[in-house]
């Protein structure tokens, strides 16, 4: 049997995990470069873009649509919140939560916020045809399928 080792380099670079890990963490880093002028990090401009999608969304919701913690969430929103980006309003179906939509600030730069994710994306895909990209979509849709059909099953029994 086939054991992979952490530290044996050969079995990383082989490795569908690491490479995943490696991906993201490199997209998130030139992301947050290209966006530095705007004092906007990745995390704070994907809560944007959900905001962009459905504006008026709790941080419960918001914290669920991006699968992070209601205390991460806070954080990130409050940082929004001090910069201008989006402004907290009393929720009219729960009097204690807090509804969050985005400023004109952010439609400003929201063209801006397209190109440096559409830029990172062609880098990240240069020298894919567009069958291979398409092929790909497919093979992560499929993996995100699988492991999101385990993380219920997992949830469920």
């Amino acid at each position: 049997m086939d054991s992979l080792t952490i530290g044996d380099m050969k079995d990383r670079e082989r490795s569908i995990g690491f490479l995943f890990n490696d991906i993201s963490r490199m997209r998130v880093t030139l992301f947050d470069q290209a966006v530095s002028p705007l004092e906007l990090t990745f995390t704070q401009a994907m809560a944007l873009n959900h905001l962009l999608v459905q504006d008026g969304l709790t941080q419960i919701e918001l914290a669920r649509r991006m699968d992070i913690g209601t205390v991460t969430i806070s954080g990130v929103v409050d940082r929004l919140e001090a910069n201008g980006w989006v402004v907290r309003k009393p929720d009219e179906r729960d009097r204690r939560a807090k509804t969050l939509w985005i400023t004109d600030k952010v439609l400003k730069v929201k063209p801006e916020l397209i190109n440096a994710l559409r830029d990172l994306n062609d880098l990240m895909l240069r020298g894919f045809s567009d069958e291979e990209v398409n092929q790909l979509a497919r093979f992560l849709r499929q993996a995100k399928a699988n492991l999101l059909s385990a993380q219920n099953a997992d949830n469920t029994g």
